[in-house]
């Protein structure tokens, strides 16, 4: 079983990895890729962590591409979003040049005002180990017109190199 510190500690890479910019609009979808990353961590472990936890990681992630912006000498701004995948247990965020203003996303979005209300879904999460086979179903016979449209719940925060 991973310690708390052992998940933050194998985190350490996210925080100094190097941010990719795109240099076309053609680079949109690749760039939103490259500075995607994604955690998961087990229903036990999410017990000993808190949220402030989450955001101080964040938070030092935020800084690190802030700094990358200025040290490269990129005349841009950041959109950070971040989002919670329960199908897949994983917290999900990225970090795309500003002048982007459509999050590539093709479902519905409801952007939420607090990181907390992600990371609280995510921590609070009864499918971190997965989801019990007795509670999938076969939506295949559904029509599309039963079918409730999905909405995605989405975080976002303007980056600024100053």
């Amino acid at each position: 079983m991973e310690t708390k510190e052992e998940f933050f500690k194998s985190l350490e890479e996210i925080v100094e990895a190097e941010l990719f910019i795109g240099s076309t609009f053609e680079e949109f979808e690749e760039e939103a890729k490259a500075n995607h990353w994604s955690i998961s961590l087990t229903s036990e472990l999410a017990k000993k962590i808190n949220a402030i936890e989450i955001l101080e990681f964040l938070k030092a992630v935020k800084a690190n591409r802030k700094q990358q912006l200025i040290q490269r000498g990129f005349s841009i701004n950041l959109f950070f979003y971040m989002w919670f995948d329960e199908q897949s247990g994983t917290l999900n965020f990225s970090f795309i040049d500003s002048t982007f203003t459509r999050l590539p996303f093709k479902c519905t979005l409801k952007l939420v005002k607090s990181e907390l209300e992600i990371i609280d879904d995510f921590l609070q999460s009864k499918y971190l180990d997965g989801i019990p086979w007795d509670e999938l179903t076969d939506n295949t016979e559904l029509e599309d017109s039963n079918q409730e449209e999905y909405v995605l719940k989405v975080f976002k925060e303007l980056i600024t190199k100053n």
